[in-house]
């Protein structure tokens, strides 16, 4: 059985603490306190019995002394942790890995122990009897940090990075729009602060790293100016028309730093980096320590304020009506995916990384249900592409895609052996690492022509959308997941939220373990034609479908094969083009070419 030694108690942290009860005649001694409680930083129980017993035991040493010399001065026990030496050393024992190594130092050591115990004893400071001893801690705190495998920062970066992105075949950059790619942008710009320090970049070690450069790193990583901010300042620039403009005082926007939660992911790839090279024996002690996270709280602390605040705005019908104005909206986005996607994250509320990486093959004829669906798979050559395993999945195509002619585009792309659902964008590098990237500039031109462009309201607002309509409109949380991809915690949170009600993560965790959707047919339905009857009943919208389909007919005959490279729409500078196609879809929707007010659709129209 263990011994329980006397004094032993921990505190609301759960770490354990050394606690002494001063004798009444002592307490002038020890500053008149009535107590002495000191904390033995650690967590572990056996650790901290051996600390106690050890404390113990000098302590009644020390009163066995203090009875013959009754002017010894105990104030030295409110540290007995901490040790100040001569020369400005300082041995302080923080946590379990600091205690473990002090102790070897100690056990390698014994006449530094002999004169410390010895100290202790007689009531003396620890320091002034080791003062003879600094140059031996020196040596042995520098043997402390020896490493097994010293290794180049720039070879744990790249090893890193490939254990990261282990089991993936697609290349890694430090533009890659993905955990791994921006793990490494992270750490390269922490090679680069190193570099800019006057460290050799090639030659630095890991092990050479410490706290402070670390720290140094995220505060001057902290005040670079965010994306709003370089854009905002390269605009000004191209303004400018005289000296005196390029020197005015930076606006608002220009002084824009990059965002707490930037920062906050950045001191999380960090960590996985430190916790790495430990592992592997580049480093002896993390730099990423207690004291560390205690310096950067402040970010942790800001991000989490701003990521209860940040969410997306919906689109109400009146906004969905003016964004799918056909006129307008063929005349901003006549290309086949810029028109395309955006009614398919409405009628799905897919992400438009899974929809603009669409293949040809993905739209699939489900032989049970005999409808057709969007096939979303997981891709590991995609940078973007499916979220996680449950964004994997098939949507049910609404009727209301079909009735446009989304199935008629996909078709002809079929016989005509295209691969890609959209073959018109060439698979260049940029599109590559972000491939949504374009689709985001095109979507933004047109919010803001239709004066809806804010912070709040962007392409992701469609999938809000359509989930909040879901989820209002009655449809089963389980069903709704399967629909829009989301772990059945997260959609059942977000329920909760819309409803006003705090999240209860018990009841989540109920529903993810025993609720099975997908293997539940309701009177012998389909699963899927029961999921797409929740999309045509909950996704309606009063669009004007008659002028929307004109406009998918104009953007499929735009959509050809000149030679071996694939087209579509218009260059935004073929104004006349632009004028005839207008015309064409006002007359389809039987109203003047200039008139701008979207008509309302007829009750029923979305209906195959």
């Amino acid at each position: 059985m263990a011994a329980k030694p006397a004094r032993l108690a921990r505190n609301r942290h759960g770490t354990f603490t050394f606690r002494w009860i001063v004798p009444v005649p002592l307490r002038e001694r020890v500053g008149a306190r009535r107590e002495i409680r000191v904390s033995l930083r650690t967590k572990d129980c056996r650790t901290a019995r051996i600390l106690a017993l050890e404390l113990n035991l000098e302590l009644e040493r020390l009163r066995a002394t203090m009875s013959k010399d009754p002017t010894a001065d105990l104030r030295h026990l409110l540290n007995p942790l901490t040790l100040k030496l001569p020369g400005g050393i300082e041995a302080e024992i923080q946590n379990d890995n600091d205690l473990r190594l002090f102790q070897s130092f100690l056990t390698q050591n014994g006449d530094l122990r002999d004169a410390l115990m010895q100290a202790i004893r007689r009531g003396e400071d620890p320091g002034k009897a080791m003062a003879g001893l600094v140059q031996d801690l020196k040596q042995a705190a520098s043997g402390a940090h020896r490493v097994a495998r010293p290794t180049p920062v720039v070879d744990a970066i790249q090893q890193f990075v490939a254990a990261t992105n282990a089991g993936s075949a697609a290349e890694v950059t430090r533009g890659t729009r993905s955990t791994p790619g921006e793990k490494l942008r992270t750490l390269t710009m922490l090679l680069d602060d190193l570099a800019a320090q006057g460290r050799d970049r090639k030659a630095v070690c890991v092990h050479e790293v410490t706290r402070s450069d670390v720290k140094g790193f995220v505060d001057r990583y902290a005040k670079r100016p965010s994306k709003a901010a370089r854009v905002a300042l390269a605009d000004r620039k191209r303004a400018a028309t005289s000296s005196e403009d390029t020197a005015a005082e930076p606006t608002k926007a220009e002084l824009k730093t990059l965002n707490a939660r930037t920062i906050k992911k950045a001191l999380g790839h960090l960590q996985d980096f430190f916790v790495q090279a430990l592992a592997n024996d580049w480093i002896a002690i993390n730099p990423i320590d207690e004291a560390f996270n205690r310096a950067t709280a402040q970010y942790r602390v800001i991000s989490s304020k701003e990521k209860k605040s940040n969410h997306y705005d919906l689109f109400d019908e009146a906004e969905i009506q003016g964004i799918f104005e056909p006129r307008r909206y063929l005349r901003n986005l006549n290309a086949a995916d810029d028109f395309w996607v955006p009614l398919l994250a409405l009628f799905s509320g897919a992400r438009a990384g899974e929809l603009v990486g669409l293949r040809v093959a993905d739209i699939v004829l489900d032989a049970p249900s005999q409808l057709w669906v969007i096939n979303i798979t997981e891709d590991l050559n995609d940078s973007d592409g499916p979220k996680t395993q449950n964004s994997v999945r098939r949507i049910p195509i609404a009727s209301a895609l079909v009735e446009l002619g989304f199935l008629k585009y996909a078709e002809k792309l079929r016989l005509a052996g295209a691969q890609a659902l959209f073959p018109h964008r060439p698979m260049n590098k940029t599109r590559k690492n972000d491939p949504s990237k374009h689709l985001s500039r095109v979507y933004s031109n047109h919010l803001r022509d239709c004066d809806l462009k804010t912070a709040k309201k962007v392409f992701h607002s469609f999938r809000h959308t359509a989930i909040t309509r879901m989820h209002v409109r009655g449809v089963p949380v389980g069903d709704a997941e399967l629909i829009v991809g989301h772990a059945s915690q997260d959609t059942e949170l977000r329920l909760q939220a819309g409803r006003g009600a705090a999240g209860n993560r018990g009841n989540a965790t109920h529903l993810d373990t025993y609720v099975d959707a997908a293997a539940f047919a309701d009177n012998d339905k389909p699963l899927l034609l029961r999921l797409r009857e929740h999309v045509d009943r909950c996704l309606t919208f009063g669009i004007d479908f008659a002028g929307l389909k004109e406009a998918a007919a104009i953007v499929q005959e735009l959509t050809v094969l000149e030679g071996k490279q694939w087209k579509s729409g218009w260059h935004a500078n073929s104004h006349k083009v632009a004028q005839t196609m207008t015309e064409r879809v006002a007359g389809a929707c039987g109203r003047p070419a200039d008139a701008d007010s979207p008509a309302p659709a007829e009750p029923g129209a979305a209906r195959a």
